[in-house]
């Protein structure tokens, strides 16, 4: 009893879910035969009704606003670090940015053999800073001012006070170099650290140099970002830097087979931007060879049948709809960024897969009805389903991926759902209307002008339905579309997969794949750094190498802010912070530079010796505004009558890391630290903590939105699939796509970021397409397991395994790239088409076959109603979906629609 009340509720929620899914199914059918017919009545109209929709919202790329700054783009605007950059720019303004000079020699070379490359270094320091030579010498306007009075600056010149005549009159100056731990009054850190200055430097065992191969010169300036929409910009620092890096490159060296090399950030960020201008042309040649693909996909050997002008208009209609999606983007206000550029990309290779089932559909008609309205009403009543599940599932995947806090990820979701959605909606009506003309040349006996036969598109010869391409035999039209691809997907694959052996190799396959993806995922690592959108064969590419090769990178600059407090009364804390600062193992304790221990010390205790609130604050304003003290004149923030302390910092540098889990632990510890001090309001900042905050919740975010998206892709599919168990099989087959490319990433020597994130969101949006239209192939088809899997192939492998190459084509142009994002793209890609096919051509039809729903909605004498079988070979009158469908449950009994 028990046993049958379990299939009998098994039985009723097939019922229920049938009755869902044919319902709907029914009234998409009646809603894409009547949109087809009408298209077919108006082909022309169709076609000026979507080109004018297309150039309406085409006007939103006026709006074309991008948003180029890299914290807007990688980190949620209510961050902790968000807040804190607020706090610094409200309290004191202008950050800082760096100007460096690297001067470094081969191998060959040894910058002791001589006084030339000093005398080099001295020629260049003063050219900049007191020759007015470099951009009229704006430098001392712009600069940091140290303790020394002058600008802030650290070069191998302080050993000798940047003084010419004390350089040569020393008759050791190699001894004087090889001193360490010396005092630097120019730098801001007041110390001279030897290996900041100087790279690849050998000593004897006395402690004096024997050689040196590089010096780095660097200068700390004041930046002052001037606001203009989502763009930032420093004027007059940038005016100076390109100055500096003109100079730099101009300089005659002394030393043979040495070179100056400079490093500022005006220039870097034009290197970024010119990057992505670069590859921003591989579009075009993106479209170009997607072209070719389709037109040679869509073509066949039949004179009269070939259909390859219906590539170009896929890939024009393609094309529409990015216009269309970008411009309503725009419109809207939802920024442009390089990330978003990747979505062009993905329109290439998911806008062509639907146009792909149509023509597929179209062609499994055949010539049995011969009114071309009805052909396509019922072209589009057959792929109308099969499109539409695919279609918005990726459409509400990547909306529910709009969800995330990151702005990048968000931007990019967005784009891509608007995008895919105009897609879908032009391919079912723009190129219908292309597709209409085609059949109106067939119906003319018309030869098509890309076959060999017919070299011209304007061509009127007269071939009979049964001429060939380049022969003079007879060829039928199932005969032209027998072509190498077809007999693959729809013969060979199912003959030897489907096998015992064959199943048995592909499941072990899978667990083997799994395996290794999951070893890498535990393996897989968090980073991201901004210095990988740099190509190594640039200026700034090779001097970020020679900082890494050199001088081991460049630290970070982090400081530590003190807030609103009253500092009189809690003035003894402040070196106590200080010290806490310094014990901190993730800061170089001696970069630390306290005001306050050196107000105290400079003054003789003024702080500590005032005898009332007044007294302290005036000797406190005293100090900065004396030449002793001015170094600390922007590290603390006065009100505006001078009466009271509002911020102060505390500069230094963390130490050097090697991943991004290390720099975000360190970020951790610093505030840790800043933390300790509530009383002091304290807080701990650094320009870098930006991105490591959105990296921290890099995988938080990615679970999140790839387990919305999973849900909806299950849900959408439980509806169409009207099966639970083919909807869960359908969410495995994605869900182990994912595991497959996050493990794969660690072993192409990726790492796990925001850029990575979107590809392992865009995967399930890509792997969808393969997946659902075979399981919505397999549930359409009749009789046993196997059987239904190979049919499955039969109707849809085709188009499935084209749309896979058309995304691989289309991306194909990026492995050229020079851009990290665009590098990553490609890679993942790349992964993702191998392992979405994979999955959904090979090992989904075997776990179908094996343990695939036993529920069938096709009648199989009638099967070819609800598929697209070969209509020349099935030959008959098709009816509509809704009479024919059937749910044949496990016990045998039929449920008539």
């Amino acid at each position: 009893m028990a046993e049958d009340h379990t299939k009998s509720s098994s039985s009723t929620d097939a019922r229920l879910l049938k009755k869902l899914s044919d319902r709907m199914n029914g009234n998409l059918e009646s809603f894409y035969r009547n949109l087809g017919e009408r298209v077919a009545e108006q082909p022309k109209l169709t076609i000026f009704l979507i080109l004018l929709l297309t150039g309406l919202l085409g006007v939103g790329w006026l709006r074309l606003d991008v948003e180029e700054r890299e914290d807007r783009l990688f980190t949620s605007q209510d961050s902790e670090a968000q807040d804190d950059r607020d706090f610094v720019d409200d309290n004191f303004g202008a950050s800082v940015r760096f100007v460096t000079m690297f001067y470094t020699g081969d191998s060959s070379v040894n910058f002791l053999d001589s006084r030339a490359a000093i005398l080099d270094m001295f020629d260049f320091y003063e050219d900049v800073e007191l020759n007015d030579v470099v951009d009229n010498g704006d430098l001392r306007d712009l600069c940091i001012i140290s303790e020394s009075g002058e600008c802030a600056k650290e070069s191998v010149l302080a050993f000798w006070q940047y003084n010419r005549t004390t350089f040569l009159e020393d008759d050791d100056w190699v001894v004087t170099m090889s001193q360490v731990d010396q005092e630097d009054p120019f730098a801001l850190s007041g110390q001279l650290e030897v290996d900041n200055v100087m790279g690849t430097f050998e000593r004897d065992e006395t402690g004096n140099l024997t050689s040196v191969r590089a010096f780095r010169f660097e200068w700390t300036i004041e930046e002052n970002l001037v606001t203009d929409g989502r763009e930032e910009s420093d004027p007059e620092a940038e005016d100076f830097e390109e100055d500096f890096h003109d100079y730099t490159k101009d300089f005659d060296e002394s030393v043979d087979n040495a070179a100056m090399t400079s490093l500022t950030t005006w220039r870097y960020d034009q290197v970024i931007s010119e990057t992505f201008a670069n590859d921003g042309q591989l579009t075009a040649i993106a479209y170009v060879i997607l072209t070719i693909y389709a037109c040679i996909v869509m073509s066949s050997r039949s004179k009269l049948y070939s259909r390859s002008v219906l590539g170009l208009a896929a890939v024009f209609t393609v094309g529409c709809s990015v216009v269309s999606g970008f411009g309503l983007c725009f419109a809207i206000g939802i920024p442009f960024s390089l990330v978003v550029n990747s979505v062009i990309f993905v329109m290439l290779g998911l806008g062509v897969d639907d146009a792909f089932v149509i023509l597929d559909a179209l062609t499994d008609i055949g010539d049995t009805e011969t009114v071309i309205k009805t052909k396509l009403g019922r072209t589009l009543a057959r792929a109308g389903a099969s499109i539409t599940l695919t279609s918005v599932t990726d459409c509400v995947a990547f909306l529910a991926g709009a969800s995330t806090i990151i702005p990048a990820l968000q931007a990019f979701c967005f784009f891509a759902a608007v995008t895919i959605f105009f897609d879908f909606f032009y391919q079912v009506t723009l190129f219908v209307a292309f597709v209409r003309f085609e059949e109106d040349r067939i119906a003319r006996s018309q030869a098509a002008c890309t076959c060999c036969c017919a070299p011209f598109c304007m061509d009127k010869t007269i071939v009979e339905s049964d001429a060939a391409c380049c022969t003079t035999s007879p060829m039928t039209q199932a005969e032209a579309r027998d072509t190498f691809m077809r007999r693959c997907v729809t013969n060979y694959l199912p003959d030897v997969i489907l096998t015992t052996p064959g199943r048995i190799v592909v499941l072990l396959s899978v667990v083997a794949i799994l395996v290794s993806g999951g070893i890498g995922i535990d393996a897989l690592e968090l980073d991201f750094n901004i210095d990988w959108f740099i190509p190594d064969n640039t200026d700034v590419g090779r001097a970020l190498d020679i900082q890494e090769d050199f001088f081991a990178g460049q630290q970070t600059p982090v400081s530590f802010y003190t807030g609103s407090v009253d500092y009189f009364a809690l003035q003894g804390r402040l070196p106590v912070f200080c010290d806490a600062i310094r014990d901190n193992d993730d800061v170089d304790d001696l970069s630390v530079s306290c005001w306050y221990e050196e107000f105290e010390e400079d003054t003789g205790n003024a702080g500590s010796n005032a005898a009332t609130e007044e007294d302290f604050y005036e000797a406190v304003l005293t100090y900065v505004n004396s030449e002793q003290g001015s170094r600390f004149e922007d590290f603390i923030r006065f009100s505006d009558d001078n009466s009271t302390i509002l911020a102060t910092r505390i500069p230094a540098e963390l130490v050097d890391t090697d991943s991004g889990d290390e720099d975000i632990e360190q970020m951790d510890s610093v505030r840790d630290t800043a933390d300790d001090f509530p009383e002091l309001e304290a807080r701990a900042y650094a320009t870098s903590f930006l991105f490591l905050e959105g990296l921290a919740i890099v995988y938080e975010e990615t679970i999140r939105n790839v387990l919305l998206a999973l849900a909806v892709v299950f849900l959408v599919s439980l509806v169409f699939l009207a099966d639970i168990s083919a909807a869960v099989i359908v969410l495995l087959n994605i869900s182990a796509v994912d595991v497959a490319l996050l493990g794969y990433i660690h072993w192409l020597g990726m790492h796990m970021n925001t850029v990575i994130a979107i590809n392992v969101l865009l995967a399930i949006g890509l792997t969808v397409d393969y997946s659902a239209h075979i399981a919505h192939a397999y549930m359409h088809s009749a009789g046993t397991r196997p059987e239904r899997a190979k049919k499955a192939l039969g109707h849809i492998g085709v188009s499935v395994v084209n749309g896979g190459i058309t995304t691989f084509v289309a991306t194909l142009p990026l492995a050229f790239a020079q851009s990290y994002v665009f590098q990553v793209f490609f890679r993942c890609f790349v992964l993702i088409v191998l392992f979405g096919l994979y999955f959904g051509v090979v090992v989904l039809p075997v776990v179908l076959s094996l343990v695939g729903p036993s529920v069938s909605y096709a009648v199989p004498e009638k099967e070819d109603e609800t598929l697209a079988l070969s209509s020349v070979e099935a030959g008959g009158e098709h009816q509509p979906l809704r009479t024919t469908t059937k749910v044949v449950s496990p016990d045998g009994t039929v449920d008539g629609a």
